[in-house]
């Protein structure tokens, strides 16, 4: 079942977290560029912290893919990203996989593309 937040994305633009829905934002940009992501806010719940002590995203993160494969990612939550960071893109395109099992539970998160 495919979310109605899933989306390409090939133009400049805003995008912003959905409360607690699923979706992916598959960002391409033109041939032979790269995808810069830069983010205008970021405070997602906080991570969970387990009973040997690891600490992880569970309630809501984000899943961001930008190197050459885009199998591998990294998860970010809570403020893991700060006002102004940029992501690029090893290749023409950057995969931006959101979760968050509530609505409300945190400011959220918003990206210039």
């Amino acid at each position: 079942l495919r979310s109605e937040h899933t989306e390409t994305i090939t133009t400049e633009k805003t995008i912003s977290h959905v409360g607690s829905a699923k979706y992916t934002k598959k960002i391409v940009a033109p041939t032979c560029k790269k995808v810069k992501l830069t983010f205008t806010n970021f405070e997602l719940y906080a991570k969970v912290t387990s009973s040997s002590g690891l600490s992880y995203c569970y309630w809501e993160y984000i899943f961001l893919r930008f190197g050459t494969d885009l199998t591998e990612g990294e998860i970010f939550c809570a403020t893991d990203i700060a006002a102004g960071q940029s992501f690029t893109s090893e290749t023409d395109t950057m995969i931006l996989y959101s979760e968050a099992k509530y609505s409300d539970i945190s400011d959220g998160w918003s990206a210039k593309v």
